[in-house]
C-alpha cells in the first residue's frame, strides 16, 4: 500500500535514502524496483564511495557534488567474487513486506529553491 509512495520519495533530488530493515537487522535503503523489491546496505559497514562529478557553478551558488550511483556501481555492492561475496552487503533485495514498518527518511535540503521543490515534490 505503501510501497510505491516510499519509492517515490527515495527517488527525489533531496533524497539521501531512509533507515529501517528487520529487527536487529537496520538497512539503509537507498532504491526500489518495480517489482517491490528493496536495495539496501548495512551502515555498520564502512562502503566504497561511489564515483561523482563537480556541476559548474550556476550564478550565485557554488558548485554541486553529484554522486554517480550507476548501476554498475550499485551491482558491484552486491557481486560476488571467486572466493564468494566480495563485500559484506551482498544479500538479496527485500520485499517491502519483510521489513519493519518503522523507517526514517532522509532529505538533504541546501537552500530555500531546494526546499521548495521538496516541497512541490512531496506535495
Amino acid at each position: 500500500v505503501y510501497g510505491r509512495p516510499l519509492a517515490e520519495l527515495l527517488g527525489l533530488p533531496q533524497s539521501v535514502g531512509m533507515v529501517g530493515g528487520t529487527p536487529r537487522h537496520a538497512l539503509w535503503f537507498y532504491g526500489a524496483d518495480d517489482g517491490g523489491r528493496w536495495y539496501g546496505l548495512d551502515p555498520h559497514v564502512v562502503q566504497p564511495a561511489p564515483r561523482g562529478t563537480l556541476a559548474p557553478a550556476a550564478a550565485g551558488r557554488d558548485g554541486r557534488w553529484r554522486a554517480d550511483l550507476t548501476d554498475a556501481y550499485l551491482r558491484s555492492l552486491r557481486a560476488d567474487g571467486p572466493a564468494g561475496p566480495r563485500h559484506p552487503n551482498n544479500h538479496r533485495p527485500l520485499p517491502l513486506s519483510g521489513l519493519d514498518p518503522s523507517v526514517a527518511l532522509g532529505f538533504y535540503v541546501r537552500d530555500r529553491d531546494d526546499m521548495d521543490s521538496l516541497a512541490a515534490g512531496i506535495g
